[in-house]
């Protein structure tokens, strides 16, 4: 299945998120913003990701 990066600054949304696409039996990371989400992708491939467009420190785009 897909390696997918979830970013968002609302908790509750990445760990829904997580636990359901967990459950399809895919990968998952998560981040709070898209600072965090950079570093990720920096340092992993992912298939996808999801994330929140306006979120404090850096945004989704």
């Amino acid at each position: 299945m897909a390696r997918i990066l979830v970013i968002d600054d609302y908790v509750e949304i990445c760990t829904l998120a997580k636990k359901f696409l967990i459950l399809d039996g895919h990968e998952v990371d998560t981040a709070e913003n898209g600072a965090v989400g950079l570093k990720l992708a920096g340092r992993n491939k992912y298939d996808l990701v999801i994330t929140d467009v306006v979120m404090p420190e850096q945004d989704g785009i």
